[in-house]
Parts: C-alpha cells; structure tokens; sequence
C-alpha cells in the first residue's frame, strides 16, 4: 500500500508539474498575440508619426528658404531706402553733413 501511495503522490505531482507547464505556454501564446496585435496597431501610428516627421522636415524646409528670401529681398531694398532717407534728411534740413543715412 506505501508504494501505491507513493505511486499516486508521483503522479499528482507530476500532473501539477504538467498542468504549470500548460499555463506557462498558454500563458506565452496569449502574450506573442497580444504582442502581434499591439504591433499591427502600432503600425497606422507609426505611418502617422513617419507622415509627421516628414511634414516638419517639408515645413522647415520652406521656413529656410522664406527666411533667406526674405534676407535678400531687404539686402536689395535697403540701399535704395537708405538713399531716399538721405535726400528726405537733405531736403528736411538742409545740412549735407551725412553723406548717407544707414539702415
């Protein structure tokens, strides 16, 4: 009887074992599924976050080059203004003590 008993306390044991074993792997396949779908939901995020990026790289970009036109646009404004200013000093006051009026 003491070996059966043994027999049976084997058996439990082992049955306990393999039904741990059955939750761990069940329990590893509802994680790769989980993992599965966070990733196929992440990935409209992801062509969204990518979109985004390249928006701000396009908009930057024309910040830059509005930016630069804009420099030269009064590059090229400013020495005509500076000559108008001076005749209207000129003329205003009569005094030819500044050559030029700089901007």
């Amino acid at each position: 009887m003491g070996d059966s008993e043994g027999d049976r306390a084997q058996w439990v044991k082992r049955v306990k074992d393999l039904e741990q074993e059955r939750l761990f792997h069940n329990y590893r396949d509802k994680t790769e599924k989980l993992k599965m779908k966070l990733n196929e939901g992440l990935s409209a995020a992801r062509t969204v976050l990518k979109q985004y990026q390249d928006l701000l790289t396009t908009a930057k970009s024309l910040q830059e080059m509005l930016e630069k036109s804009f420099a030269q646009a009064l590059d090229r404004a400013v020495p005509p203004l500076e000559k108008m200013l001076t005749e209207v000093y000129q003329r205003l006051t009569r005094q030819p003590s500044y050559d030029l009026v700089k901007l």
